[in-house]
């Protein structure tokens, strides 16, 4: 109850500021918040509710290197998929929002009005997605306070952040705040969960994220010159933005696995291996 009031604070202040802005802008808003969340829900919360009896169980048990083992392995593998995601997102933000939404009376001022504040979602993506984990792993400790106190504690970084960042950017400043606040979420939760735990395999963590990050970049850097030339041939329109959204996310997707097969990231085979199963499913 105490979390979902609060989500309604925030809601409540960004109507508020957003009220203020150009007419659009806070639908702008909107549109680009369910981008943000669509590959949190798919990956994150999916992994955050699979790994959660595990985690349960180890710490029940007290089995705690297990338990540190199982939760480290969450994190990275939300990592290593939300990461690049994050970096495709920002770099096919305009090819996106067009094939998307781009229809009817929506315009190509609307896409640019909400690829704006999906730039400064898309940088909170991987910190939204751990803390889809870090609050279960509390849960399996029996407490289910401390997730609730720092989430309070987050709401308040947002809601001064917006006050902040809404004049100088817009609705991008609401975005903005959204991810900062995300920021503090994670870092506040992991360095209470070292501090209760006294080792949470954070070298690993880092190193992983850290490859993650450079294979992100590289595969951003790969698609964004890719687009650059697509754009040039091709123009900007809807159908050659499909063809651009579909072509540079299979060349990214082929480009960051590539690297990280040659930086030896285990978790590649582990989110194909969630692919896979996915799609048998199916």
């Amino acid at each position: 109850v105490v979390s979902y009031s609060l989500n309604q604070i925030q809601v409540a202040v960004n109507a508020n500021l957003g009220s203020f802005l150009a007419e659009g802008a806070l639908t702008a808003y909107w549109w680009s918040y369910r981008l943000f969340m669509l590959p949190v829900g798919i990956f994150a919360l999916a992994i955050a509710v699979a790994v959660f009896p595990t985690m349960a169980e180890k710490a029940a048990l007290k089995k705690w290197p297990e338990f540190r083992s199982t939760s480290s392995n969450a994190l990275r593998i939300v990592f290593f998929i939300t990461i690049p995601v994050s970096v495709g997102m920002i770099v096919l933000r305009f090819p996106l929002v067009r094939v998307l939404f781009e229809h009817g009376k929506f315009t190509s001022a609307d896409t640019a009005a909400t690829a704006m504040p999906l730039f400064f979602f898309a940088l909170g993506i991987a910190a939204q997605s751990a803390v889809q984990v870090l609050p279960r792993m509390f849960y399996a400790l029996q407490d289910t306070w401390t997730p609730v106190l720092v989430s309070i504690a987050s709401v308040g970084v947002n809601v001064v952040a917006m006050f902040l960042l809404v004049g100088p950017l817009a609705q991008g400043g609401l975005a903005l705040a959204m991810t900062i606040a995300a920021v503090f979420n994670m870092a506040v939760l992991m360095f209470l969960l070292q501090r209760r735990l006294k080792d949470i395999d954070g070298r690993r963590i880092l190193v992983s994220t850290l490859k993650t990050v450079a294979a992100s970049l590289v595969m951003g850097a790969v698609v964004w010159g890719w687009s650059l030339l697509f754009v040039a041939w091709f123009g900007e329109g809807k159908l050659a933005s499909l063809i651009l959204l579909f072509t540079g996310t299979g060349f990214g997707g082929l480009v960051f696995a590539g690297i990280a097969r040659l930086l030896k990231m285990e978790e590649l085979d582990q989110a194909l291996d969630i692919l896979f199963k996915r799609l048998r499913r199916r």
